[in-house]
């Protein structure tokens, strides 16, 4: 009868742990039992396992930001997380009007009553296990698990420099949650004599440090930044957005002059120096080593707002036009690159494929994802987001009733469990 009673109790755990975050959060009022096991660490970390093992192929959900009127008398605007289950949207079928009907998820941030006054500025940095990361680039940080309503507000690190970068992820050799920030510590300027034009200001910029916050001591730390500094360069995050992967954080970057001589009466342009052999690349993290690496990019290839995401989930890839122009673009041919990963943040190039967006106008990509065994390209045009298989050319509009931001990401993101001891919101 004991034996029985235990072989009942593992069914049960196993059914549990196949279940959505939703019904395991409803199911938590059935019995203390329950209860107890959904809320053990243990039984979470088995629940995303067997969801990263168990996907289904053709569900995704994506998280992006949103503008959204609030007070359509005084004009004001706010601001929303939007998550988007695709699995209800590119089916693959050859319906005429290419729209999609999916509903989605709005959520007020949990960071925008600490950062109300440049809440615009926000932005998703990463997602990991069903956990997104927030910043405000200045002095919040959130960690926040949209599917069990939770959130963890960091503490404000000692160091107030604005971040080029922020990352989230997991150590695979601790067992632990890392949070890391790339920081920007100023320039120095320097009056550099006379020309036709007036006078000339001479401005070094400041090497980059950096910053790792651990979940589990709850505290901050500097680490080094020896591989992102060169005697006459640096390489810095195009954005705050990263993506994780198998314990490595990835940006697009940019090599920069640490000294450039500027005009006075002119700082929009540059004298004496070349920037024309300045290079694109991969910035990477290694959590577990925590150590910086420069992966160069493929030449001519500018990462500027370009798709980023994950390459079948073992590595990375990203999308981009060439030429590259500031303006909105009439069908720019894209080429899709992946990096073949060498192991410890390091890596080479492979041209994927080259094809072109059944979208005009496109303002920016949003991302790179694997959807129903394909890989989807995101696009943010005025009206809506355009979701294309860049194989097939298939491709489904996504209407909006509200703007995408602008240069706002789409993230992949999984629901899980995972607790990050924060509050409910």
């Amino acid at each position: 009868m004991t034996e029985l009673s235990k072989f009942a109790e593992e069914i049960m755990v196993e059914i549990l742990s196949r279940l959505p975050p939703k019904s395991l959060m409803r199911f938590k009022c059935v019995r203390k039992s329950w209860q107890c096991l959904i809320n053990n660490s243990d039984f979470a970390a088995n629940h995303l396992s067997v969801l990263k093992r168990c996907k289904h192929p053709s569900s995704i959900t994506l998280v992006f930001r949103r503008v959204v009127p609030e007070d359509i008398h005084s004009g004001r605007k706010d601001v929303l997380l939007s998550l988007f289950d695709l699995c209800h949207g590119v089916d693959g079928d050859d319906d005429d009007d290419h729209e999609l009907l999916s509903s989605f998820e709005d959520l007020q941030s949990p960071l925008w009553g600490f950062a109300d006054c440049h809440r615009f500025c926000v932005t998703i940095a990463t997602h990991c296990d069903g956990i997104l990361c927030l910043s405000d680039s200045r002095n919040y940080m959130v960690l926040c698990n949209p599917a069990i309503k939770e959130f963890n507000l960091l503490p404000v690190p000692s160091s107030h420099s604005n971040s080029f970068g922020d990352g989230f992820g997991y150590d695979l050799k601790s067992k632990d949650y890392k949070v890391v920030r790339i920081l920007y510590n100023g320039h120095d300027e320097y009056e550099d004599g006379m020309n036709e034009r007036g006078m000339r200001k001479r401005v070094v910029i400041r090497p980059p440090t950096s910053q790792v916050y651990s979940v589990l001591t709850r505290s901050w730390k500097e680490i080094k930044t020896d591989d992102l500094i060169s005697e006459s360069t640096t390489y810095w995050p195009q954005s705050h957005h990263s993506i994780y992967c198998n314990g490595i954080l990835y940006w697009c970057g940019r090599e920069r002059l640490v000294e450039e001589h500027y005009i006075v009466t002119d700082f929009s342009e540059h004298e004496d120096d070349d920037i024309s052999g300045l290079k694109e690349c991969i910035i990477s993290f290694d959590i577990g080593n925590e150590a910086f690496h420069v992966i160069l990019a493929p030449d001519d290839c500018n990462l500027y707002n370009c798709g980023f995401g994950l390459w079948k989930e073992s590595s990375i890839a990203f999308c981009t036009n060439l030429p590259w122009s500031p303006y909105p673009s009439t069908k720019a041919i894209r080429e899709i690159w992946v990096m073949d990963d060498l192991g410890g943040g390091e890596g080479s190039w492979t041209k994927y494929l080259t094809f072109e967006p059944e979208a005009d106008h496109i303002f920016f990509e949003m991302g790179l994802f694997w959807y129903n065994k394909q890989l989807v390209a995101a696009f943010k045009t005025e009206w809506a987001v355009i979701f294309q298989e860049v194989c097939t050319n298939k491709f489904k509009r996504f209407p909006l009733n509200a703007g995408v931001m602008d240069y706002s990401r789409a993230v992949e993101c999984t629901m899980s469990i995972v607790s990050i001891n924060g509050s409910r919101y």
